[in-house]
């Protein structure tokens, strides 16, 4: 394995790895944390398999970032992932995916990571259909990062690329956003009956509230009065009597 560290906190850094000629490298793993210049989340994580020429892997390196690199020898796994998708809803993360070329595929682990590694939470068997489903039926509150390990008959495995879906400690659950040039309108569903608090964020930090109400157990359906905002990125925020819940970007024209 490789660590890279970009100290520069402005600027992007290019870097080419040249592996010894023995190794073989048919591909590499690369896992970065690189600051992010929006307010939530302050820091994002990105997973990538990239193919090596010649033993040698050229990428770029995010400002302020920390890189791993993971060299693997031999031929990838064939398995082409043609969609990876994470929701959270009533209170549960529900994880999709679609798959090719899996012949020589066994199953499937879902991996999670929380605060430190990631960890196996399942597994799925691999099948002709191609189309997958798999619950996290109990996931803890916070940022969660999903990838699957692709294990092959022959014991190789390959990692799928990362999908991050946040949930909150109240069970709230944001179902849709819609904005338009003077309203937004919001759909949400809650556990319980608790009493929120709404409002939008600007890019500034400056705070417009929009309304309190009390929610019902269940889904509920808003609509907020977005006049005299300029147009431009805003973050929609949903508060409850234990801090902020909820926060969803979006843009309004």
């Amino acid at each position: 394995n490789l660590l890279v560290i970009n100290r520069d906190d402005e600027h992007t850094q290019a870097l080419t790895v040249q592996f010894p000629a023995s190794w073989q490298i048919q591909s590499a793993q690369v896992e970065t944390l690189y600051a992010d210049s929006l307010p939530q989340p302050p820091v994002s994580y990105t997973y990538q398999s990239m193919p090596v020429a010649n033993n040698s892997l050229t990428l770029t390196l995010p400002r302020f970032s920390l890189t791993v690199i993971k060299a693997s020898q031999g031929m990838p796994l064939p398995v082409e992932l043609l969609d990876f998708s994470a929701r959270f809803h009533n209170g549960r993360v529900q994880l999709d995916w679609i798959a090719g070329g899996e012949e020589n595929l066994k199953d499937y682990s879902i991996e999670r990571q929380h605060d430190g590694a990631f960890e196996v939470i399942g597994r799925v068997a691999a099948t002709e259909a191609g189309h997958y489903r798999f619950t996290d039926s109990m996931p803890p509150a916070g940022m969660l990062y999903y990838r699957l390990r692709q294990n092959d008959f022959s014991g190789s495995y390959s990692y799928s690329p990362v999908v991050a879906v946040q949930v909150s400690q109240s069970g709230l659950d944001l179902l849709e956003l819609n904005a338009g040039a003077d309203h937004l309108s919001v759909s949400l569903y809650s556990p319980a009956r608790q009493g929120l608090r709404f409002s939008v964020c600007d890019l500034a930090g400056r705070v417009y509230d929009l309304a309190d109400a009390e929610v019902q157990a269940g889904s509920s359906q808003f609509e907020f009065g977005l006049n005299g905002l300029p147009a431009g990125i805003y973050f929609f925020q949903v508060r409850s009597s234990a801090g902020l819940q909820l926060t969803q970007r979006f843009w309004k024209p």
